[in-house]
């Protein structure tokens, strides 16, 4: 039965539940930034992590815990979410082992519940048809969304994909407060930065792919070095790797709280994406919002929703093969009232883009609307 109802629209509460940690992007950026965002319009939030706050393991040791260890905190999410008030609205942060404890409290204590989407979660050789598809998780995702009120998107792939559901974008903003230029000069070294997490082989071959051509860019100016920023499953393999290459340094994990620092000693941001894979299609660029944000040129791959954002010639380059990337990478390196030019206009687009403001009022307004479509008493 559904809990007391309090018609006050500002005493609304909003609980994020994700399976992973503060440390991981898709926790941080999704939920974490959001619920404090939403607080600044009177609305109450909490993240229910199913790493942070019951002890479960995320990231590479995910796989470490077993099916019941998962329902055992499932069952934990639960009698947290029992102890809620209605008005309460369970935004769930894509459909993995957490979404029962979420569903649970969709069915028997009538929270509004929406579903956020962010990653393509299913097969690449994913196949539909009229009733059914090959992957047990898009069934289980639209099983789960005919109960939701809503679902939210964070890429125009995904907003096609799941068009019939009227599905809300909101790609995965950044904090253009936190991230935001530092005083820039002219100085001895040209850093390259590509940041991300290696947990998938495509991110090692985008790394590789930038470990093969920068040998060629080191040929020509000796004071170039480019920065390798992240780990995970294949992080030692990449360590090794990096190793090898003179001016290649592997930097591995940084805190997320130290990345707006470390990108001030950026110069320009590197993003390579050599598979055209529905997994890179569907993802929100989160990389190149805090390079934008902090002022710093960027030089990607025209895959997703890379060119929605990076304008060529204007706050970046496209790039697809070696050479055009070579060529675009000694453009910037060559070109410092350019490279200084770029960097304004990124930080132009990610304030009036993608900027946590901006998607943060956004997503109050689409929230207040899923609770007034729930209950008819608070519709104006």
């Amino acid at each position: 039965m559904r809990r007391s109802h309090n018609l006050n629209s500002t005493s609304l509460k909003v609980v994020f539940v994700t399976r992973e940690g503060f440390r991981l992007p898709g926790a941080r950026y999704r939920c974490y930034q959001f619920a404090k965002e939403l607080q600044k319009y009177g609305i109450s939030t909490e993240v229910l992590s199913f790493s942070d706050t019951l002890g479960g393991k995320d990231g590479e040791k995910e796989r470490e815990m077993d099916r019941w260890k998962k329902l055992n905190l499932n069952w934990k999410a639960y009698k947290k979410l029992s102890s809620l008030t209605y008005p309460t609205i369970i935004f769930l942060q894509r459909v993995h082992y957490h979404w029962l404890g979420p569903f649970l409290s969709r069915v028997f204590l009538k929270f509004p519940l929406v579903i956020d989407l962010d990653d393509w979660e299913f097969r690449e050789d994913f196949k539909k048809w009229k009733f059914i598809s090959n992957s047990k998780t898009e069934i289980l995702t639209r099983f789960l969304i005919s109960f939701a009120k809503g679902i939210s998107v964070s890429s125009h792939y995904l907003l096609d994909f799941y068009s019939s559901y009227s599905p809300f974008y909101l790609p995965s903003a950044v904090d253009t407060e936190k991230f935001k230029p530092r005083r820039r000069v002219k100085k001895e070294n040209v850093v390259l930065s590509w940041c991300g997490t290696i947990h998938r082989w495509d991110n090692v071959e985008n790394i590789e792919f930038l470990i093969k051509l920068f040998p060629k860019i080191r040929k020509k100016y000796k004071n170039v070095v480019l920065e390798i920023v992240g780990d995970g499953y294949y992080g030692e393999l990449i360590k090794r790797k990096c190793e090898k290459v003179e001016g290649i340094s592997f930097l591995g994990w940084k805190e997320p709280e130290i990345i707006p620092h470390y990108l001030s000693s950026v110069d320009i941001g590197i993003l390579p994406l050599m598979q055209k894979i529905k997994f890179n299609l569907a993802k929100s660029p989160v990389k190149l919002f805090e390079y934008f944000a902090s002022g710093i040129p960027v030089i990607a791959s025209p895959i997703g929703e890379i060119p929605y954002y990076l304008v060529e010639g204007r706050n970046g380059f496209l790039a697809e093969s070696e050479d055009e990337f070579i060529k675009k990478i000694l453009t910037l390196i060559e070109k410092y009232p350019l490279r200084m030019r770029m960097g304004k206009e990124a930080r132009n687009t990610a304030i009036q883009k993608v900027s946590l403001a901006l998607w943060g009022k956004k997503l109050k307004d689409w929230l207040e609307t899923i609770l007034r479509q729930d209950n008819p008493l608070l519709r104006k």
